[in-house]
């Protein structure tokens, strides 16, 4: 059994990345990124907010949500040049939905199909994610 009875109950979550981030086709180079996300068991949804060194001194701020069933992702050159703003739509609706429950094995009682039952709760989780996969 993964859980154990009296599992603490995960309520947010944040977890900070570093690593590289390729924009466009295979044959794209990859980009030095650095992203916190902050993640809501109930209700469900999560910011990620990140750095993308797109050239040198030419950062790319992009802010990807999932909030109240909606999935909205906004990027901006220096923070303040617009260069995409997709959702909400169903499609990406539906692919952060997919995205919130993929990474909820980083606080798993999120899945849990109730957590109010639980006397137990643990208001904080913080996880430093280090790695060198490219994503």
């Amino acid at each position: 059994m993964v859980l154990s009875d009296g599992q603490p109950v995960v309520q947010n979550a944040q977890l900070h990345q570093h690593g590289e981030f390729r924009l466009g086709g295979v044959d794209a180079p990859w980009r030095p990124l650095t992203a916190t996300q902050h993640f809501t068991a109930r209700p469900p949804g999560f910011v990620w907010d990140a750095t993308i060194d797109i050239l040198p001194l030419v950062p790319a701020r992009v802010i990807d949500l999932y909030k109240r069933g909606e999935g909205i992702l906004h990027a901006r050159l220096l923070g303040i040049v617009p260069v995409a703003s997709v959702g909400p739509n169903r499609k990406m609706n539906e692919g952060e939905l997919v995205r919130y429950l993929a990474e909820a094995v980083w606080f798993p009682t999120a899945l849990l199909p109730s957590t109010e039952s639980n006397g137990r709760k643990l208001t904080a989780v913080r996880q430093e994610q280090h790695s060198n996969t490219r994503a």
